[in-house]
């Protein structure tokens, strides 16, 4: 990861929420889902920087976002079972599933094609992200039956305070919108009614992925400590605050196809994982 501001300023939330004991029950998340049936996986030290995760033939893709390197992991271990090297190093944010291919974010915008994943023998094709100024990428999102890629700004110069822009990969032209094509908004007066949260929450999502079984959007902001449901439009639905011990840096967000939910966080001071969420219809 980079060191720039909204780095420090999430490190230093991060130390302040650390000193101060918190407990399962005061934070909430989506139905379907509860903390107490959490599992951590521990990574290994190799995936420190964790960035980016999606599911992929009952198995786990990851990416951290030093190295051009795909990395193969059994979801229940959390092993390595193999290594596909895509690219150069760079600071890679995340990896999306499309259409049996692997889609990978760089930060700057640019997306690469990785076609045949688990093979050593892969095509790889790259789209650069042309608009000029300072940006900041780490979510890469596909829509069903949209033939096209959104990828939504963590810190770009064009957005305002707690305003994250939405840009466009045209996968039949190969080419990005020239504007984006709308914003999401953390502002209090922007968010689902009573979501009960009282404090000022910054934009900068870190990773997205959609529900498998009900189509939403699953938003999620590192720096923030937020979780976000959006529908397919974007609108968003409801937000939940996360808790700052158990979430100290997700990265990553994917799920499997009965709607199991996994997260990444980054290791810090301590060991990368995965946090485990299995899905409850009934709940």
């Amino acid at each position: 990861m980079k060191f720039h501001f909204p780095y420090f300023f999430s490190l230093f939330l991060l130390l302040i929420f650390s000193c101060q004991p918190f407990s399962d029950q005061e934070f909430r998340l989506p139905k379907g889902y509860d903390l107490e049936t959490r599992t951590q996986i521990d990574l290994p030290k190799k995936l420190r920087e964790i960035s980016g995760i999606a599911w992929y033939k009952d198995e786990i893709l990851a990416i951290e976002d030093e190295n051009g390197v795909i990395y193969q992991l059994d979801p229940k271990s959390g092993e390595i079972l193999n290594e596909l090297k895509f690219g150069k190093p760079g600071d890679y944010e995340d990896i999306l599933i499309h259409e049996d291919e692997a889609w990978i974010l760089r930060s700057d915008g640019a997306i690469f094609q990785v076609k045949n994943p688990l093979e050593n023998a892969v095509e790889i094709n790259q789209f650069n992200f042309e608009r000029k100024g300072q940006r900041d990428f780490e979510t890469l999102l596909a829509l069903p039956n949209q033939g096209k890629l959104l990828l939504i700004c963590k810190d770009c110069s064009w957005d305002k305070r707690q305003e994250a822009s939405i840009f466009e990969l045209d996968l039949e032209t190969g080419r990005f919108s020239d504007d984006f094509l709308g914003k999401i908004s953390t502002k209090k007066e922007d968010l689902p009614k009573g979501n009960g949260i009282k404090r000022t929450l910054g934009s900068q999502p870190s990773a997205v992925a959609v529900h498998p079984l009900t189509a939403e959007v699953f938003l999620i902001s590192s720096a923030g400590k937020w979780l976000m449901i959006l529908d397919q439009n974007l609108i968003p639905k409801e937000i939940y605050e996360l808790n700052p011990q158990l979430f100290n840096q997700p990265e990553g967000i994917t799920f499997d196809p009965r709607g199991n939910l996994y997260i990444s966080n980054e290791g810090g001071r301590g060991k990368p994982n995965l946090l485990f969420l299995p899905y409850k219809l009934d709940n």
